[in-house]
């Protein structure tokens, strides 16, 4: 019940879904136990196999004109592998009928290894018990809900199950342009968190409401006078770009999980039927990170992706800057002084399997510039209204010690004017070096208008991730410089008219590469 409530109470506070947009159901609301739980007006209806069928095809058909979600908190019925033995399930068939357990599938030469890797093919249900004492426990079919989901239209339907053996909803509910969510595998039991009974949320929805929530929450009391408590903040935006998807929500949910290793969730997006395995066995996700200092990018674009296991991803280096050309990638942060002996590698597209998580840069110069040990510069982030766009490593790398002067134009679309203001990022490095300085001494930002005449725009501010207010030290050209080591930032705000077409930004400084 706390967890249901907790997603009602986040979608309506937090999300501000109307009302009448959103039906509670709950099988024990009436039980002693449950009576002052939450407010008696949230709950709509008692659930019972036959509402929540109602629900779907009657109800949710009628108001599924964009995002559909469904969130499933209760009992479940499948395969238990510990007790080798059907927990009201069976083998995936037509709801009306029932098969024994065959040899042929769960033979004795079957190894465990397998049994704990494969897919079963049994059937799973929801189980709606209850607390009333002459209520018979109802099972909700995954065959049958595979039929009834089929009279809902909408956008993108979410289906989150927190139950046992709920990972083996997905071969029968996966589809195109649909989420599901389970809290454990097809073959595993979910668990409550690790604290006193009846005092928060089950482990794997209490993570993935937070993730939905922004924080950290708790419920302590079996009362509905005594609200959800918010804890520290949660940010479930991997790649801080403004836009939580329901694979980082998952992502963040398993990750977070303390049971995970015996719950595995699970997940699907593609609708292929197939869950967080392939070929018989569990495969894992992997992240991808990919970056680039100035002169060009890469596609996929730069920033973390996520890819199954085995995936082999073609990635490509891209000039953007007139006058440059590709040089070599430096895969997951080898070290400078394999440039040396010039065994980076230079085909483009550079494959990647992703057998574990990688990083890769690629390097972009100049003609007749040298390339090596120059990578750990700068990397420029420009605001763009819900998140940090990554423009790149600048290259102000310099041996002798002398400033170099760099300039990276920036497309309007990439930079957000808010109030006037606009927000650009620089940080040292990236995760993985062991060492990056480079000394700032001046920055400036010009709005090109309809003209193609260049303004500058007023620097408002300038925070040092460390030395706090640096406004002064970087305004100018001068001696006065400011040191800038390995992933800290500077945060910069300028003043920015109206009728931009572009802008220019400009740096001063020096990066002197030492070993």
């Amino acid at each position: 019940m706390r967890n249901v409530y907790y997603m009602f109470h986040v979608l309506t506070e937090d999300y501000n879904v109307p009302r009448d947009r959103i039906r509670f159901l709950y099988v024990a609301f009436q039980a002693s136990r449950f009576r002052n739980m939450v407010p008696e007006d949230t709950v709509d209806e008692i659930c019972t196999v036959y509402h929540v069928r109602r629900t779907i095809t009657e109800w949710l058909n009628s108001t599924s004109d964009e995002n559909v979600l469904i969130y499933v908190a209760s009992h479940g019925v499948g395969y238990n592998l510990e007790e080798n033995l059907l927990k009201g399930g069976r083998i995936d068939a037509d709801e009306d009928e029932e098969y024994e357990i065959s040899e042929a599938v769960y033979g004795e030469d079957v190894d465990e290894d397998r049994k704990l890797n494969s897919w079963f093919g049994v059937d799973e249900a929801i189980e709606f018990s209850s607390y009333y004492e002459n209520f018979p426990v109802q099972y909700y079919w995954d065959d049958v809900l595979k039929r009834d989901l089929e009279s809902v239209t909408c956008n993108q339907l979410i289906l989150i199950f927190d139950a046992c053996y709920s990972g083996g909803f997905i071969d029968d509910l996966s589809a195109p342009n649909r989420v599901i969510i389970t809290s454990t595998g097809e073959t595993n039991r979910a668990w409550h968190r690790p604290v006193e009974e009846d005092e928060v949320f089950d482990e794997f929805s209490g993570n993935l409401i937070d993730a939905l929530h922004g924080y950290n929450a708790s419920w302590y009391n079996l009362d509905a006078d005594n609200r959800i408590e918010h804890g520290d903040p949660v940010n479930a935006d991997a790649n801080n770009n403004g836009v939580l998807t329901w694979r980082e929500i998952y992502n963040y949910a398993k990750k977070n999980d303390c049971y995970a290793y015996c719950e595995t969730p699970w997940f699907d997006d593609d609708g292929n039927g197939y869950p967080t395995y392939v070929n018989g066995r569990v495969y894992r996700d992997y992240r991808l990170t990919l970056t680039h200092n100035y002169g060009g990018t890469t596609s996929p674009s730069p920033g973390e992706h996520i890819y199954v296991e085995g995936t082999v991803v073609s990635v490509y280096a891209i000039v953007r800057v007139s006058g440059y050309e590709f040089d070599h990638w430096v895969p997951d942060n080898w070290p400078w002084y394999y440039s040396m002996y010039n065994i980076y590698p230079r085909e483009n597209p550079y494959n990647v399997t992703m057998d574990a998580d990688h990083s890769l840069f690629a390097y972009f110069v100049e003609p007749g510039s040298t390339s090596g040990g120059d990578d750990t510069c700068p990397t420029l982030f420009v605001w763009n209204g819900t998140g940090y766009v990554d423009y790149g490593v600048i290259d102000i790398h310099n041996p002798s010690g002398e400033d170099v002067v760099r300039e990276v134009s920036i497309a309007t679309e990439d930079l957000a004017v808010e109030n006037g203001k606009a927000k650009i990022r620089l940080q040292e490095g990236w995760e993985g070096l062991n060492f990056s300085e480079s000394e700032i001494d001046q920055v400036r930002l010009y709005a090109i208008n309809e003209d193609g005449k260049q303004k500058p725009c007023p620097l408002l501010s300038a925070e040092h991730s460390s030395l706090g207010d640096i406004l002064e030290e970087i305004k100018a050209s001068d001696d006065v410089k400011v040191q800038i080591l390995l992933l800290e930032t500077i945060d910069l705000t300028f003043k920015v008219s109206e009728d931009v077409q572009g802008f220019t930004f400009i740096i001063e400084g020096c990066n002197m590469y030492k070993q």
